[in-house]
């Protein structure tokens, strides 16, 4: 099998270039070229010119390989170039970002095919568009705020240094029968009685993206990841319908598992899934709950790095001002006094494994900055963009989060850091430990995410250490309130890509959830049984 991997470049000064392939050159003159018409000729009579406007371009090439109990069911392969401009009307003071209105303003448009003239022509399209959105965004924006009486001394922009960034963004060449073995090998573990389906699917995604604004920032920029999900359908003996499944992101080719390694993985998954299918259903409990690896970084996810996101409120004439909750507890307390978050765009690889969402240059042309969000439990830091808040004097760069015609501020690359870990081979017996200081008979061990409609979990007696499996369990009020509630972190730190994130977390004790059963009913038993 041939793999070509996509080269790093560390990034030593604002202005790092790497030789661009005549494709790559083609880009770019199609997007300065029509950069500098917009911004020299683009004027509405009476109306102030665009100031600033970043045209942004992804060359997509996705391969999917779904199998099925041992057959493949299909294979496809998808290509398109996606685009979005970023367009600022009136001022560094006050522009159209920041406002959600009644206007429909979305800058995206894809493309089947690339060409000079094709892409010209399509971002003059949404750059005239964005442009008259913009205008009529910013006339509601002013008078929304008069007649709210608002006044914000914040600027919504302000000036930064340009960067650039390129890179080597050839995607790697992709084996087809390998994959297609794969996919058929891993689908053909689930070949047990008790189960009544088992896929495999495979996505391998590429990412060249591009981008200039018209101040000089300029980037060619890629990543790649490649996803292996299985699943698992099957039922209880109670009728209840189990959906189990397992997500493998790998952001490099190198991180992948060997096919046996995967395999093995494969067939244990199905066995966990069939004895599932004799478990007993979840039973009501409030309690200590030992969230492993991809469990934790689950709760990170959802709780912390979607809710540390858009500092600078987002005023709208359909509800109140957005924030993420978290934006609003700088200086408080977030997380136990033992911990640290830190943010690190910048970083590609933690303990040799590449972490998917890092990146050289943010979305508005500004080089990232590790930032401590977290220190001794406190929230001393947020993400920033060239959109200030109070407080923030400049930009961190953090603008990775897209929202119409400009971006937000978001972290993507966080690694949770406890103070005084304790010993992996160790963690199960403290929380038996504390179970036992609970006065409690069993507590639970959760594997996935917490946050499924409904998930598979543990009880693990608190004598004897051994682990049953139960089905149905709900997760009840998980909240950024939970993360104070962790007691106790592994030492067992391990990198999870999740989504547009990568999070590098050990395994956690929490000191309370509550579980509850599902109230969904159980579906019909078939006729006979399965043969």
């Amino acid at each position: 099998m041939k793999k070509l991997f996509l080269p790093l470049i560390l990034l030593q000064s604002a202005a790092l270039c790497f030789a661009l392939t005549p494709k790559d050159e083609m880009i770019f003159k199609a997007m300065q070229d029509e950069m500098r018409r917009s911004m020299s000729e683009l004027k509405m009579d009476n109306m102030p010119r665009p100031y600033f406007i970043t045209y942004f371009a992804e060359d997509f090439k996705g391969f999917t390989i779904n199998a099925q109990n041992g057959s493949l069911t299909n294979v496809s392969e998808i290509s398109y170039v996606d685009t979005k401009v970023s367009l600022r009307v009136g001022s560094y003071k006050e522009d159209n970002s920041f406002f959600n209105s009644y206007i429909y303003a979305s800058s995206d448009q894809q493309y089947p095919s690339l060409s000079y003239d094709g892409l010209r022509a399509g971002l003059w399209d949404q750059t005239n568009k964005a442009y008259k959105d913009a205008l009529a965004i910013l006339a509601k924006k002013q008078a929304y705020k008069k007649n709210k009486n608002i006044s914000d001394n914040s600027p919504d922009f302000s000036p930064a240094k340009p960067a650039v960034y390129l890179e080597d963004i050839t995607p790697p060449e992709i084996d087809d029968n390998y994959w297609q073995n794969l996919a058929r090998e891993l689908s053909a573990q689930g070949n047990i009685k008790e189960l009544d389906k088992f896929g495999a699917n495979i996505n391998i995604r590429f990412f060249p993206s591009y981008f200039i604004s018209s101040e000089g920032s300029k980037y060619a920029e890629g990543y790649y990841y490649i996803r292996v999900y299985i699943s698992a359908e099957a039922k209880t003996k109670a009728g209840f319908e189990l959906k189990e499944s397992k997500e493998l992101l790998y952001a490099d080719f190198k991180d992948v598992p060997s096919k046996e390694e995967l395999i093995k993985q494969a067939r244990a998954f199905a066995l966990q899934t069939a004895e599932l299918t004799k478990a007993e259903k979840a039973e009501p409990y409030i309690g200590p709950v030992l969230l492993e690896g991809s469990a934790a970084a689950s709760l990170f996810y959802n709780k912390f790095i979607q809710q540390i996101s858009s500092p600078k409120p987002v005023l709208s004439e359909q509800s109140n001002p957005y924030q993420g909750e978290l934006t609003l507890k700088k200086g408080l307390k977030i997380l136990p006094a033992d911990f640290d978050v830190i943010d690190d765009p910048l970083a590609s690889v933690f303990n040799g494994k590449k972490l998917l969402a890092g990146y050289k240059i943010d979305n508005e042309g500004v080089l990232p900055q590790k930032i401590n969000l977290i220190t001794n439990g406190k929230l001393t830091a947020l993400p920033a963009t060239r959109s200030l808040f109070e407080g923030q004097k400049e930009s961190n760069g953090h603008a990775k989060a897209g929202r119409d015609l400009f971006w937000e501020a978001g972290v993507r690359n966080i690694f949770v850091k406890p103070h005084n870990p304790i010993a992996s081979h160790e963690f199960k017996n403290k929380f038996l430990e504390y179970c036992r200081q609970e006065s409690l008979d069993y507590c639970y061990i959760i594997k996935s995410s917490p946050f499924a409609e409904y998930f598979s979990a543990y009880k693990i007696d608190a004598k004897t250490g051994r682990e049953t499996p139960v089905y149905g369990a709900v997760a009840e009020n998980i909240s950024t309130r939970t993360l104070r509630d962790i007691k106790y972190a592994s030492d067992d730190t391990e990198v999870y890509n999740v989504s547009t994130a990568s999070i590098v977390t050990p395994s956690l004790i929490l000191s309370e959830i509550e579980i509850k059963p599902t109230q969904k009913p159980p579906a019909r038993k078939p006729l006979i049984p399965k043969p």
